[in-house]
């Protein structure tokens, strides 16, 4: 069965035990979204969190507040098995971290079920 990136990014992104009620996780998604789209904003959080806070109404702020958030609750709530998952991260990862790694693990992830 073909999987879409945002069904691979959904079940990625829970399976790491980030919320899905949170703004945050919305945020997350797109961002990934965006950085697979156009890689050279992988880096480039303040012009990823500006495309998305444009989109969804709200101020840049917001975007990269949340992003933080769910990071962070995911890390607390859940740092044992997102430590087995992203062992590279000793600590809470950084959004752009965060974003680049995920990005990378699902372009990897669509790429081996599309073959």
């Amino acid at each position: 069965m073909l999987k879409t990136k945002d069904s691979v990014i959904t079940t990625m992104l829970l399976s790491l035990g980030i919320r899905s009620n949170l703004k945050g996780y919305i945020y997350l998604k797109a961002a990934i979204l965006v950085a697979l789209e156009n890689p050279a904003l992988k880096y480039k959080t303040m012009k990823l969190y500006e495309k998305i806070a444009i989109k969804h109404s709200v101020s840049a702020e917001n975007v990269e507040r949340c992003i933080r958030y769910v990071i962070t609750d995911a890390y607390y709530h859940n740092r044992k098995y997102l430590r087995e998952k992203l062992p590279q991260f000793r600590s809470i990862p950084t959004n752009s971290e965060m974003i680049a790694i995920l990005s990378e693990m699902s372009e990897y992830e669509y790429q081996n079920d599309e073959k």
